[in-house]
């Protein structure tokens, strides 16, 4: 089940992702999977709590969350050299 969520999450993030290579973002490919577990486990928690994949939040809200926050964190981190 966990792999059937990894290839959902992967689904609607690439489309994500390539739209912003398009417009002149470095996105190397490692932070697409980080974002990808990462929005396996927010879908994990936002069902806990009610939302399932009917809501808008799974669907938009979410992917989005997880692509910017795992670039952000990442870009930051190669930025101090780690």
């Amino acid at each position: 089940m966990r792999s059937d969520l990894a290839r959902q999450a992967r689904a609607h993030l690439q489309p994500l992702a390539d739209d912003r290579r398009t417009r002149g973002a470095t996105l190397p490919e490692a932070d697409v999977e980080a974002a990808t577990a990462l929005l396996v486990d927010l879908w994990a928690a936002a069902a806990r709590h009610g939302i399932t994949p009917q809501h808008r939040a799974w669907t938009f809200h979410l992917p989005r969350a997880a692509l910017d926050i795992t670039a952000a964190v990442r870009r930051q981190a190669r930025g101090a050299g780690r």
